[in-house]
């Protein structure tokens, strides 16, 4: 995911080893799913690192998201949802229709 999806080298690792503990599953690609559909729909205009994404509060990810189009939080909210599996742990589900 890190160097097929994202594009980054494993250098950046160095400057960033603390992506390796970020849940992948439940943060980092839902978080670049909704990046890359506003960028898909011409709506992202600037690429942004890995450590900006991922490191930011989910308060302070809602607000960027603001910032990219007043509706994208309210898209964020209604394509991710908060659930918990089997085992009790919470986990987000990207809905398929916001693909």
């Amino acid at each position: 995911f890190f160097c097929n999806d994202l594009g980054c080298s494993l250098s950046y690792l160095g400057a960033f080893p603390a992506f390796l503990c970020f849940d992948l599953e439940n943060s980092a690609k839902p978080r670049y799913n909704i990046l890359n559909w506003h960028k898909e729909h011409g709506l992202l205009k600037k690429h942004l690192a890995p450590a900006t994404v991922l490191a930011s509060s989910e308060k302070r990810f809602m607000m960027y998201l603001y910032s990219v189009h007043p509706a994208a939080p309210k898209q964020w909210s209604e394509c991710f949802s908060s659930r918990c599996d089997s085992d009790g742990n919470q986990r987000i589900m990207f809905a398929l229709s916001c693909n």
